[in-house]
């Protein structure tokens, strides 16, 4: 699905920020997972469309590419 789509991207632009990302998520952190959606995601989404909101986010348009790599790591690692 496009939601699918975009949390997979989101979530690679996260993991590019926050290189601790996944430890800090299963250890129960989610403060910096928190501050980044809030400011990158949540401030700008009224103000955008979803696909300039994507490409603000992340730094590049939607790329089913993210989709596959998340598929692949999750389904075939």
């Amino acid at each position: 699905t496009l939601g699918a789509l975009i949390a997979a991207q989101i979530m690679a632009a996260i993991e590019r920020d926050l290189p601790q990302v996944r430890g800090d998520i299963a250890a129960g952190r989610f403060a910096g997972v928190t501050q980044w959606r809030r400011d990158k995601i949540w401030q700008a989404a009224s103000r955008h469309s979803i696909g300039e909101l994507i490409e603000k986010s992340t730094g590049e348009a939607l790329n089913p590419q993210y989709f596959l790599n998340h598929l692949e790591r999750r389904y075939l690692n």
